[in-house]
Formats: structure tokens, C-alpha cells, sequence
């Protein structure tokens, strides 16, 4: 077995194992799924690309692992009490799935990756996954209500729209290589 071939191994059994942690420690599982979510990438470039696979397939299996570990997610979300929590987390869920399975059937019909659809299925049920986390941490027996629930929509949603945006319109090589550069400097 050559190194690339051990290092993508370790990452894949990586991507597929962390996820678990969410249905022990959901706020902590959630946060490592993300590390590993974002580390996969840099440990590829480290190695000069995914192993045995292209870049343009490793992008399709990163949107796989990306709902894979928002399903432990929401599988946690669909035990919250709280009722009003629980449907906008598991819509906002359904949302961002729907929005992956036709882009990944558009890749997978035509070999395009149709980077801006995803701007309009955004995973705003992952910063709201955290915020409910926080605030019940933070305030325990806390109900959701309409109007708590707009603001909290609001305030997960308006960052995740401008990362998005980013990501999704012609700006991802400038963002991944800004953070590479001046966040990650020291893994390169």
C-alpha cells in the first residue's frame, strides 16, 4: 500500500467514523465532524491530491460525508423536545438534502459540478443545529417560539447565505486560498 493510498484510507475511515460522536456528544460530534470535514482537503493538497481518486470524484464523495454526518445530526434533532426546534431543524435538513441529491445527480448525468445550485439549498441546518445546542446549554428548558425562532433563523442564516455566496460563486479558490495561506499557514 503506497502512502497516499494509507493517508486517503485514514481520512475516508476518518470521515466515516467522527460522525458517531454526535450521538453521544452532539455539540462536540457536530464541531469534529466540521475539523474533519475541513481537514480532509488540506491533507490532500499536503500529499498532492485525494489518493486514488480525481479531485472532481473526491468532491462527490465530500458532499456524501458532508450528509452523512448532518444525518447523525438530525437524527439527534428529531429527539428534541422542543417541537418548533425539532421541525425547523429537520426542514432545514430535508432542504440542504434535496439540494445535494440534484447536484449530485446533475454531476453524476452530465460531469458537471453545478457549484451555484448549492447556494440556494444552503446548510443553515448545521448553524442551526449548533445555535439550538448552545442555547440549551445556555439556557436550559428554553421554547422556541415563533418569534425567537425568526431571529434565530436570521441570525444562522445570514452568515451561512454570505459563505455560500462565496463558496458557490466563482470565489472559492480565492476564499480556500486566503485561509490556506493566512489561517492554515503553518500545516503548509
Amino acid at each position: 500500500m503506497t502512502l497516499e493510498l494509507l493517508i486517503f484510507s485514514v481520512v475516508i475511515i476518518g470521515r466515516f467514523l467522527v460522525p458517531f460522536t454526535i450521538l453521544r456528544w452532539p455539540l462536540a460530534g457536530v464541531f469534529l465532524s466540521i475539523v474533519a470535514d475541513a481537514t480532509d482537503i488540506m491533507v490532500f493538497e499536503k500529499i498532492g491530491g485525494p489518493g486514488p481518486i480525481r479531485w472532481e470524484d473526491y468532491h462527490l464523495l465530500d458532499k456524501f460525508f458532508d450528509t452523512y454526518y448532518l444525518a447523525f445530526a438530525a437524527w439527534v434533532a428529531w429527539k428534541w423536545n422542543d417541537k418548533l426546534a425539532r421541525a425547523i431543524a429537520l426542514g432545514l435538513f430535508a432542504w440542504r438534502l434535496a439540494g445535494v441529491v440534484l447536484f449530485e445527480a446533475i454531476a453524476f448525468g452530465t460531469g458537471e459540478l453545478v457549484r451555484p445550485l448549492m447556494f440556494f439549498a444552503p446548510n443553515i441546518f448545521e448553524n442551526f443545529f449548533i445555535a439550538w445546542l448552545i442555547i440549551q446549554k445556555v439556557r436550559p428548558g428554553f421554547v422556541l417560539t415563533k418569534k425567537s425562532a425568526l431571529i434565530t433563523l436570521g441570525i444562522v442564516a445570514a452568515p451561512k447565505m454570505v459563505q455560500e455566496y462565496i463558496l458557490h460563486f466563482g470565489f472559492q479558490d480565492q476564499t480556500w486560498g486566503f485561509l490556506r495561506d493566512n489561517v492554515f499557514w503553518w500545516l503548509y
